[in-house]
């Protein structure tokens, strides 16, 4: 019995979670701004200051990677751990 009630919790707080993620601006993209927006603050990969030729490619190439790369990898790193160990949980 304890079983079914934690995948029935999990499942009402991932309910909750996608409910609630727009209006909380938890994380959304901004068409009209053209960049995604996350807990609120803008999310850019600031690469317009190198458009503007005021970083060179180095700097450019690091904010390519810690602004982008790096946060995707640890999102999808944490959501494959979750989905491997709490999986079933959820969707059993």
């Amino acid at each position: 019995m304890p079983n079914a009630l934690y995948r029935r919790a999990g499942q009402w707080a991932f309910f909750a979670l996608f409910v609630l993620a727009p209006p909380l601006d938890i994380l959304r993209l901004d068409l009209n701004l053209g960049h995604f927006i996350f807990f609120g603050y803008d999310w850019t990969l600031g690469l317009d200051a190198f458009q503007r030729h005021e970083i060179e490619g180095d700097e450019a190439a690091f904010r390519l990677i810690t602004r982008g790369f790096l946060p995707l990898l640890a999102l999808f790193g944490s959501g494959a751990i979750i989905a491997w160990f709490y999986g079933r949980l959820y969707c059993g």
